[in-house]
C-alpha cells in the first residue's frame, strides 16, 4: 500500500476514522456513504423496515456471503432498488480505500445523510475499525 497525500493528517501518524450524521457539523474532507456511493445502504426502512433492521442487514450485507436482495427477503427489509445492485467487490474496494487511508494516517469521517438514531454509518467505521486492527476505538 503506497500513501499518498493526506487531507487530514494526525500529528502522531496513527489515523482515525468516525462517522457523522446529516445534522453533525461538515468536516473537511468528509466521505459520503449515503446512497448512490458504492458504500449507501440498500436496505430502506420505508415499506416495513426499521432502521435497526436495516443496520443489521447492511452489516451481514459487508460479510459478502449473501446478496442485498437474499438478505432482504430473509429479514424482509426492503432493497432500494439501484443501490441493492451495487455489486459486492465495488462495495469491498471502497472500503478497502478507507482502510488504507486509516493505515497512512488520515483521519477519515464518514457522512450519512439519514435522519435516524441508527445509522449504517456506523457499520463502515466498525468495519474500517475491525480491518486496521483497531476495533471499539473511541473517536479522538
Amino acid at each position: 500500500m503506497a500513501c499518498h497525500a493526506i487531507d487530514r493528517p494526525r500529528a502522531d501518524g496513527e489515523g482515525t476514522i468516525d462517522a457523522l450524521r446529516s445534522w453533525d457539523p461538515r468536516v473537511a474532507g468528509e466521505e459520503r456513504v449515503g446512497r448512490g456511493t458504492p458504500l449507501g445502504n440498500p436496505f430502506t426502512v420505508i415499506g416495513s423496515g426499521s432502521a435497526d433492521e436495516a443496520v443489521a442487514a447492511y452489516w451481514e450485507l459487508l460479510k459478502g456471503e449473501r446478496s442485498a436482495h437474499e438478505i432482504g427477503r430473509e429479514r424482509g427489509v426492503p432493497v432500494h432498488e439501484s443501490q441493492g445492485r451495487v455489486s459486492h467487490e465495488r462495495r469491498m474496494g471502497a472500503l478497502k480505500r478507507l482502510v488504507d487511508r486509516v493505515r497512512c494516517g488520515e483521519v477519515v469521517t464518514v457522512r450519512c445523510p439519514c435522519t435516524h438514531a441508527t445509522c449504517h454509518a456506523y457499520m463502515v467505521r466498525e468495519w474500517v475499525r475491525r480491518e486496521v486492527g483497531r476495533p471499539d476505538q473511541s473517536a479522538r
